[in-house]
């Protein structure tokens, strides 16, 4: 069977010998019939039996339609190979192993997120394929997984290449082609009911339902929730009821909140943030741990906010995000797996767009590739002006161990954005940093944790790594409030995550306190403003904070935002009965699902076209109306703008209108450049945006400073970028300018264009006097921590100030690195000392406090006289000269240690074995105090702090 015309040959030659035999025609086709028939029903029957053996939900003694829907796929794919090869055995064991990559991905999804395989999730393909990495997490190879897989390929090559040769299995030229011919038109006619059939959305003789496909597995198998899912994929159309949209309005509950509502505005206007955290929640909740909260800046907020009852657990960030964006309850349409898929169609009123009506400019920052989850179209079709994804951010400065976007990153693009805005600012940031999967970012040192005992191995390290990026989270939040407060502009912000963590057999191994079950828990919610707030819930829903928002801050409450607002009022009244508030909520669903049915025009002035970073800068250029002065033009090595310093520079472009707006990035020194040695310290240039001959922005640019501006350029027609700089010519003394991401009116960025009496584009809102000390620079190292552990009250910027400034260093047994309590963790090797250099040029004195961590058992039962662990020799030199003569520590030492730098140029901390071996010197050093050569004249970019006060104890002009 080599062939169509080769099986051709067979089948008449087949006819003739049977013709001469004696045999009529009429005989030998009815025994074609019955064998065709015969190996058709054999391979229909051995499908279903791979099916049952692959499936571990249907077995045996399942029920008759349990087995056949869960054997409708497997059965239409071993079809369909079967036409293809010619063989049944090919066609059975490509069955098997496909059976077996859905079942391992079921197991995946269940043991992370709590949720069978579904047909939703392959409309997501395409989004994984773009960022594998957050699925390959999922995936956890061991060395019997990797040979298993290993002897299943081999032998399946194998096996083909010997029936090939000893041409296995082959039938009767008229058999054969009678099956073929059978098993494709089953497989077409199949496929075909498949896709226009529709089934009930509850199959009661399954008990599968529609609404339950996340647990749809135990009803109907793995492939019978596929096939299912797939046809009642279009439930997810669910109209709304006009009458309940009625009920509604005319509600007494609802009536009386709308009393208390009505006359609540204000002119404040205030700048709203909202950061959706990923995976967070507190972790003390969890049997073992401690009852002192882990994220204490979240903790030290309360009773300002609660829990959140958001729609997921451990996954589908996106269905959280939607509600939070539209006021929308995505139960409301059982079929919905990923809302930005099947439910965001075209521009309709969610919360960004109401925003913008009332002048506000919207962004959203995700550091992610910007078509995950298809953001790219739903952004823009919520009524975001600009989203920026990872082309606003650089690697590796802004990047983790972990290899996402730092939260602290994230937060400082935040506060940089809002210093550019032309007026009042609305700004959703969605982290990324603490995305699964966890244990490849786990601490070497976890002793700082407070993991209970009973958790080792693998889930002992997957909790580490969660527990060390929660805090960084919760960090960052403390301080985008402090850097809010220092801000002074009225600023409202809303902080929560966006779905319980995917921790999988950890939370059967720890349990919860309270004793309810991991997927009964809710992640946390906090608000905060520098103005007076209207009461906070304790506990609400996710869909229901866009209208308390638009309330809290004071504006203009109309349509589906006023209705979210009373439903709110009435579901958080400890007074209303159960009755009423699920009566309120479910008349309430309507209102909201008819503004999401609802396409809105874009606001005028509005583009259309967004455009990343990946052609933003090629598109640009291509409207440069002649080339750049003074050097500048483009950086073919990182392909962003580029203007050497020192000297001035500058670049014209032709928009004619164009461009809508556009999100620029101006940064000293290439990405991988640390740009913090002694010559990069006060190098500075300055920046600034001039449109059509009008002063647009303006910024000073250090190597520690973060700029992000996104610009509006309505109606702009020459557009000039200018730099003038200060400093050498070093690279870290050198200006970039990324071009982040762009808004088109058409996709070449060329036209239309604006009408001829748009309003000329807004200035922002800070020109001159910039804020740059350091940014973030005093309170988070530019170097990326592998460790980071609780231990202190207090945060202690000092070591941070003093880590920005390190010129070189040579590691011992293990990398130095930042550990518990914000101290420099320098082990010696047995061959080799560690060391440390940093500038000295402004530090007068420099105080720290040296530590050996307590032995453990094992280290203990090493020791011998003259060969103890746990001791080392220490050494300060100040120009490569003895500051003190060396010292040595073990671990009763107490005190601390006083360096006077007398203007030497760079200070060296040295550490040695001590003795005769380097087994368990963990020594650490952490920084008290930090005084500078002469405070008085300490330039305003670079503030030394005092260790001893926490970090909203940096003067004013430290702003973000």
């Amino acid at each position: 069977m080599d062939g169509v015309p080769q099986t051709l040959n067979h089948a008449a030659e087949g006819l003739g010998s049977a013709e001469a035999g004696g045999l009529p025609k009429v005989v030998l086709m009815i025994r074609s019939i019955v064998s065709c028939t015969t190996r058709l029903a054999a391979i229909v029957v051995l499908s279903c039996v791979v099916t049952i053996l692959a499936d571990p939900y249907i077995g045996f003694g399942s029920s008759f339609a349990a087995i056949a829907i869960d054997s409708v796929l497997p059965v239409l794919l071993a079809l369909l190979l079967c036409a293809i090869t010619g063989r049944a055995w090919v066609a059975l064991l490509v069955e098997f192993l496909v059976l077996w990559v859905l079942r391992y991905a079921d197991h995946a999804k269940m043991t992370y997120l709590a949720s069978n395989l579904v047909y939703a999730d392959l409309t997501v393909v395409g989004g994984f394929l773009k960022n594998p990495h957050l699925v390959v997490g999922f995936i956890h190879p061991t060395a019997a997984k990797i040979v298993g897989v290993s002897v299943v390929v081999v032998a399946f090559v194998a096996l083909c290449i010997f029936a090939r040769r000893r041409r296995l299995l082959r039938l009767p030229g008229l058999v054969d082609r009678c099956v073929r011919i059978a098993c494709l038109g089953l497989a077409v006619a199949g496929m075909a009911t498949v896709g226009v059939v529709r089934a009930p959305d509850i199959v009661e003789s399954l008990g599968w339902e529609v609404f339950s496909q996340i647990h749809g597995a135990y009803a109907a198998g793995i492939t019978g929730n596929l096939l299912l899912g797939g046809m009642t994929d279009k439930s997810v159309e669910r109209r709304p009821d006009p009458a309940a949209v009625k009920a509604f309005w005319q509600e007494p509950a609802v009536r009386l909140a709308r009393k208390g509502l009505e006359g609540a505005k204000s002119d404040l206007r205030p700048d709203i943030v909202i950061v959706q955290s990923e995976s967070l929640f507190e972790p003390s909740q969890l049997c073992g741990f401690s009852d002192q909260p882990v994220l204490k800046h979240v903790a030290a907020q309360q009773p300002q906010g609660g829990s959140l009852h958001v729609p997921v657990f451990g996954g589908r960030t996106l269905q959280t995000e939607f509600e939070v964006q539209t006021g929308m309850p995505v139960d409301f349409y059982p079929g919905s797996m990923f809302a930005y898929y099947e439910l965001v169609k075209y521009p309709f009123a969610a919360l960004p767009q109401r925003l913008g009506k009332d002048g506000y400019r919207t962004l959203a920052i995700h550091p992610d590739n910007r078509g995950f989850w298809r953001r790219d179209a739903a952004m823009p079709d919520m009524g975001f002006d600009a989203f920026e994804d990872i082309g606003s951010f650089l690697y590796p400065r802004d990047y983790s161990d972990r290899g996402h976007v730092r939260d602290a990153a994230l937060m400082r693009a935040v506060l940089a954005e809002l210093d550019a805005a032309s007026g009042p600012t609305y700004i959703t940031a969605i982290t990324m940093d603490n995305h699964f999967p966890y244990g490849a970012g786990a601490p070497s040192v976890d002793a700082g944790l407070g993991i209970p005992a009973v958790l080792t191995g693998d889930e002992r390290r997957q909790m580490a790594d969660y527990l060390v990026h929660a805090i960084d989270a919760d960090d960052a939040y403390g301080f985008l409030l402090d850097a809010l407060k220092r801000r002074g502009r009225p600023t409202l912000v809303l902080f929560y995550g966006d779905h319980m963590p995917p921790l999988g057999s950890i939370y059967q191994t720890l349990c919860f306190k309270d004793g309810k079950r991991p997927e009964e828990h809710f992640p946390p919610f906090r608000v905060w403003a520098n103005f007076p707030l209207p009461s906070i819930p304790a506990s609400t829903y996710s869909y229901l904070l866009p209208g308390w928002l638009m309330h809290a801050a004071g504006l203009p409450l109309k349509g589906t935002m006023l209705a979210n607002a009373l439903a709110g009022e009435v579901a958080n009244n400890p007074a209303t009965s159960d009755a009423v508030r699920q009566r309120v909520l479910s008349e309430y669903a309507n209102v909201a699902a008819m503004n999401v049915d609802r396409s809105v025009p874009l606001s005028p002035g509005r583009g259309q076209v967004f455009v990343g970073r990946e052609h933003a800068l090629k598109l640009l250029m291509g409207l440069s109306s002649q080339g750049g002065k003074g050097s500048a033009g483009v950086s073919p090595e990182y392909d962003d703008l580029y203007f050497p310093q020192p000297g001035a520079g500058e670049i014209d472009f032709a928009l004619d209108g164009g461009v809508s707006s556009m999100s620029l990035r101006p940064y000293l020194g290439a990405p991988e450049q640390r740009c913090m040695k002694a010559d990069a310290n006060h190098a500075q240039a300055d920046f600034s945006v001039e449109a059509d001959g009008r002063l647009l922005y303006r910024a000073a640019v250090s190597a520690q400073t973060v700029r992000l501006a996104t610009l509006d350029l309505q109606g702009v027609k020459h557009l000039t970028l200018r730099t003038t700089g200060s400093g050498s010519a070093t690279v870290c003394s050198q200006l970039y300018v990324r071009v982040a991401r762009m808004r088109c009116y058409s996709a070449k960025c060329t036209g239309p264009g604006e009408p001829a009496n748009a309003a000329p584009a807004s200035r922002s809102r800070i020109l001159t006097g910039d804020p740059q000390a350091s940014d973030i620079a005093a309170l988070d190292s530019i170097i990326p921590e592998s460790v980071r552990l609780m231990g202190m009250e207090k945060s202690a910027p000092g070591l941070s100030w003093l880590m920005a400034r390190e010129v070189g260093h040579q590691n011992g047994y293990s990398p130095i690195e930042t550990e518990a309590g914000d101290r420099l963790f320098i082990p010696p090797a047995d061959d080799r000392d560690a060391w440390i250099d940093f500038d000295a040029g402004r530090i007068g004195e420099v105080t720290f406090s040296p530590h050996i961590d307590p032995l453990s058992p094992e280290c203990i039962a090493k020791n011998e006289p003259g060969k103890e662990g746990g001791l080392v020799g220490l050494t300060f030199l100040l120009d490569g000269k003895p500051a003190m003569p060396r010292f040595i520590v073990d671990r009763n030492y107490k005190g601390d240690v006083t360096v006077n730098t007398g203007g030497a140029r760079t200070l060296r901390i040295a550490v040695d074995k001590g003795n005769q071996v380097s087994w368990c010197d963990w020594f650490s050093v952490g920084v008290e105090k930090i005084k500078p050569t002469d405070s008085a004249n300490a330039p305003e970019d670079e503030p030394l702090p005092d260790v001893t006060a926490s970090y909203r104890a940096i003067p004013p002009a430290a702003d973000h």
